[in-house]
């Protein structure tokens, strides 16, 4: 497995955590989410351009709610990009 997969299913895990019981700092980890995202994104060659932007552009999108403060939409783009995950998984693995 790639490094940069494992910091990415990682750090999602902890941005839940963090989001839904408040352990941990959302903005913090979202940022070693979001470098796990775009470092796994360069490694591979199996996601396509589309896809691939597809998928950044939800990440930053979580971002965005996250620095709100909006942490009940941060938990629905969360759901989103979890489903565009298993997405890509099921088109390109």
């Amino acid at each position: 497995m790639l490094e940069s997969k494992k910091k990415m299913g990682q750090s999602f895990g902890e941005l839940k955590v963090a989001l839904e019981k408040g352990k941990g700092d959302p903005l913090q980890i979202f940022r070693t989410f979001e470098e796990g995202c775009r470092a796994f994104l360069k490694e591979t060659a199996k996601v396509p351009p589309e896809a691939a932007e597809r998928f950044l552009k939800k990440v930053g999108e979580l971002g965005e709610k996250i620095a709100q403060g909006d942490q009940g939409a941060a938990i629905g783009k969360m759901d989103e990009i979890r489903a565009l995950k298993q997405a890509c998984h099921e088109a390109y693995k």
